[in-house]
């Protein structure tokens, strides 16, 4: 009993610092984040509803942890790398070699000649 009002407690504690920072978010037109900062807050940036998303180093970027960093309000995605230089780091030699984890989605999209520069 005292483990579920603890648990509930976290719960409550977690959502309240969360509405908090979606409302410092709301206040700002430009955030910064890391890939992976943005993939763990991804619940923070669809409450911020974000219209345009730029990722540096976009060649590097596994494919989910991009797409988890993204809120259904983007409606453009900016993304900035050179897809021939280093892939996406993935230490799972199955997923590099029968799910092709290692290309990045910037390199899947440039490889269906979507424009680019």
């Amino acid at each position: 009993e005292a483990l579920a009002a603890y648990e509930e407690l976290c719960h409550e504690e977690r959502a309240t610092l969360e509405a908090i920072h979606a409302g410092i978010l709301k206040c700002h037109r430009l955030v910064g984040a890391t890939i992976t900062g943005s993939s763990i807050n991804s619940s923070l940036l669809q409450q911020w509803r974000p219209d345009v998303v730029l990722v540096e180093e976009a060649a590097e970027v596994l494919e989910s942890k991009l797409l988890a960093a993204l809120a259904d309000s983007v409606s453009h995605l900016i993304m900035i790398g050179d897809h021939q230089q280093l892939p996406p780091q993935v230490e799972e030699y199955a997923l590099k070699k029968d799910l092709k984890f290692d290309v990045s989605m910037m390199e899947r999209l440039i490889r269906m000649n979507l424009p680019h520069v």
